[in-house]
């Protein structure tokens, strides 16, 4: 059994201008860099891709799943993802490629938090988000999401119990041009 990251990387990017997949973070491109991170943390990544799909899946070298429903938002992707890896996972870790300050070491901390909680998920300012873990008693429910919320009803608590893990670093997504600027 395996634990997976889905690597968020299916969206247009409308207010970057053009596939942020694709940017430059620390000569790299945002997706392939979130799959070296991956990697490294001992995750075995795989790329939603969607939107500009042959490039992301070029840059990626990795697993790539593709979502015909990109446009419909984050939850399809991440749907698409726990349907297809769910049954062969022991976890599943969602990431976006643009969280380009998150290290292999918050991803080994989401790891460690897991324990007996259902998820593990970054804690950063008031937002409780990605990346986070989830266990195989999540699945279902993920596999379930529609619409552009993604996850943030089930890291909400509720019917699962979910480990807060401190990762500024997370806190940190390129949306503009501009957002690179400010730290690249």
């Amino acid at each position: 059994m395996t634990q997976f990251a889905v690597i968020l990387a299916a969206g247009r990017s409308a207010r970057f201008g053009s596939p942020k997949q694709l940017a430059q973070w620390g000569g790299e491109t945002f997706v392939a860099r979130a799959v070296r991170v991956a990697r490294t943390a001992g995750f075995e990544p795989v790329v939603v891709t969607g939107y500009a799909a042959n490039e992301v899946a070029a840059a990626a070298d990795a697993r790539c799943i593709f979502n015909a429903r990109w446009a419909d938002g984050i939850g399809v992707s991440i749907a698409a993802a726990a349907a297809e890896l769910g049954p062969g996972a022991t976890g599943l870790l969602i990431l976006a490629c643009d969280q380009v300050e998150v290290g292999a070491e918050d991803l080994r901390a989401l790891r460690s938090a897991l324990g007996s909680a259902d998820v593990a998920a970054a804690a950063y300012g008031d937002v409780i988000g990605i990346p986070a873990l989830f266990a195989p008693a999540v699945f279902g429910a993920l596999a379930q999401l529609t619409g552009d919320v993604g996850a943030r009803e089930l890291l909400r608590g509720g019917a699962w119990k979910v480990a807060r893990v401190a990762l500024p670093s997370a806190a940190r997504d390129i949306d503009e041009p501009d957002d690179l600027e400010e730290g690249s």
